[in-house]
């Protein structure tokens, strides 16, 4: 796959998980645009689904570890998790710490499907400051993960988005 993120387990599960997939999201997150390894998963556990479809499926959810992350610890200027998600679960807020107003990341846990690319490109050294872990995460084996809640959710955040865009820019 494009970003290298799904691993083969060995036999960290057993004689049973020989070579059984798992998501290794400090390595490389699913990227929206690919589906491939519905295409080509031998055994029908990771389902087939358009690029459509599959970016509805939500695999997990991204979680923020304060006491890692540069800007909530370090007080540094960091947006890289926020500017990596392309569903824009990831906001940068204003917080005020004693007096000062600083930006800050937050996970919207609703917009978040889990696709990892946040946690593949957290720029500390070691294990990633956000990390998805299996909160929420959706496994149907029928039926469409395209929901009517969803559809809403999504148009309300790209309205507020193209709200939010000052005058002059270009998105």
């Amino acid at each position: 796959m494009p970003t290298n993120g799904l691993q083969p387990t060995l036999f960290q599960k057993g004689i049973r998980g020989l070579f059984t997939p798992q998501f290794v999201f400090r390595i490389g997150g699913c990227e929206r645009n690919c589906n491939g390894c519905g295409q080509i998963c031998p055994t029908g556990a990771i389902r087939n689904l358009s690029l459509e479809e599959k970016s509805y499926v939500k695999i997990g959810t991204a979680v923020i570890h304060r006491e890692m992350c540069l800007a909530w610890e370090q007080d540094k200027l960091c947006l890289i998790c926020d500017e990596a998600c392309p569903f824009n679960a990831i906001d940068s807020k204003m917080v005020d710490v004693m007096g000062v107003k600083l930006l800050r990341p937050f996970v919207n846990e609703e917009l978040c499907t889990g696709c990892g690319i946040c946690e593949s490109r957290c720029p500390i050294t070691g294990p990633s400051a956000i990390e998805v872990l299996p909160i929420g995460e959706e496994r149907l084996l029928t039926g469409s993960y395209i929901t009517a809640h969803k559809i809403r959710l999504r148009k309300l955040l790209e309205t507020e988005s193209k709200e939010d865009v000052p005058t002059g820019f270009v998105e």
